[in-house]
């Protein structure tokens, strides 16, 4: 460890170790972690998805259907830098650097961390709660004065719709803060801002071999504009308030040249990620022990400019006149595959109807969320851990101090 200066505010920090790490995986055999993936993965908010299944209640129904929500974005990491490496996008003069790739791995890596127990059933407790706490306040007053008899507080409110990918930027924005750094919308391209002990933010990003220093190496860091572009790639689409100071019109973490890149991890032209690639055969697999491959497609794809597909919805296409004009530059695919994209969405419905809407996985989902209701009546979700510690769940500044 070595104290930062002045310059840093005097924070306790320390370098990035160059050391990458590999692990095996079902779907994808080896997967490769570089140094700046591992701190990202060590932080507790991708740790915690290791509790997490990724199918809720499916296990009732496939027992072997236990894999969780980190086992997903491990494969999800892989597949966003392999179809780079192995497509004919990695032919192509494209610019795509060795901090894009690093940036699309982070951003598979961190897509899901937004569910909370149980995955989606969580999503419907949540709902279920708002309407039962609205409907029926006096349920809730017990609970409520204890909280604010330990928390100094009233219990917030809960709000009235939930998704889980908002709630994945907010802890990017917390696995930032468990490490000392921050975005800074005031200082796009400059390194993240040191807010605290952790991570030396000029030693953390993509580290390169001195070419005319043999055994020596140099670090690319990331910069505020690098974590914007790995929350934009989970969103898939323009940030809004409070994850911007404003509700922003456009990408900003790359530009139009580079458009394509967030269509790996969520595609919103055409659907065929990297998200899915990975959830459809890592589900099929666990439930039917069948893995249904799409390799033919991670090959074959290209980049080229298309028209865009939801003109009347699209953030950059829904004012301009004229279909011609709403092109983009998408990842697409030739036309002799037609029937293996097909057979890519054949699968979705597949799984809908035997896996994810199975009556027995329904039935159990049911009576988790039950479950849940009864306990909320008891238990708030702030522990007085935290309470205690503050830093036990850090939180980012949100933009207090913003100019």
């Amino acid at each position: 460890y070595h104290l930062r200066g002045t310059p840093r505010h005097g924070f306790e920090v320390w370098p990035m170790k160059n050391e990458t790490r590999k692990c095996n995986d079902e779907v994808h055999g080896e997967v490769t972690i570089p140094p700046a993936v591992q701190i990202v993965l060590d932080s507790p908010a991708v740790q915690r998805l290791a509790n997490l299944k990724q199918l809720g209640c499916a296990f009732n129904t496939y027992p072997s259907c236990s894999h969780t929500r980190k086992e997903h974005s491990l494969g999800v990491m892989e597949t966003a830098s392999n179809i780079i490496a192995t497509s004919n996008i990695g032919k192509q003069q494209l610019n795509i650097t060795e901090m894009d790739i690093l940036c699309l791995r982070i951003a598979g890596l961190t897509h899901d961390l937004g569910h909370g127990p149980f995955s989606h059933v969580y999503e419907s407790f949540l709902k279920a709660s708002y309407k039962q706490e609205k409907e029926h306040p006096e349920l809730y007053s017990e609970r409520n004065a204890k909280f604010k008899e330990q928390f100094g507080m009233d219990l917030p409110d809960l709000p009235p719709s939930y998704e889980h990918e908002k709630t994945s930027l907010m802890m990017v924005d917390d696995l930032l803060a468990t490490n000392g750094l921050e975005i800074d919308w005031g200082a796009l391209d400059e390194p993240l801002k040191q807010v605290g002990n952790g991570v030396d933010s000029e030693t953390f990003g993509v580290i390169r071999k001195n070419k005319n220093e043999p055994g020596e190496t140099t670090v690319d860091h990331f910069t505020s504009r690098d974590w914007i572009f790995i929350k934009e790639c989970i969103y898939g689409k323009p940030l809004v308030y409070p994850d911007a100071p404003e509700t922003q019109k456009a990408f900003v973490g790359r530009g139009k040249s580079k458009e394509f890149l967030y269509d790996i991890i969520s595609n919103r032209h055409s659907g065929l990620d990297v998200d899915r690639y990975d959830y459809y055969a890592r589900d099929g697999l666990s439930a039917m022990g069948k893995k249904d491959a799409y390799n033919v497609l991670l090959r074959t794809a290209v980049v080229a400019k298309g028209l865009c597909p939801n003109r009347d919805t699209c953030f950059d296409c829904k004012d301009k006149p004229h279909s011609e004009e709403a092109r983009h530059l998408m990842i697409c695919y030739p036309v002799k595959h037609i029937s293996e994209a097909m057979s890519f969405f054949e699968t979705r419905i597949n799984n809908h109807d035997k896996i994810y809407t199975h009556k027995k996985t329904k039935a159990a989902e049911l009576l988790m969320v039950d479950l849940m209701l009864e306990s909320d009546l008891h238990f708030s979700t702030l522990l007085s851990t935290q309470h205690n510690d503050p830093d036990a769940l850090p939180t980012h500044s949100r933009f207090a101090d913003f100019e």
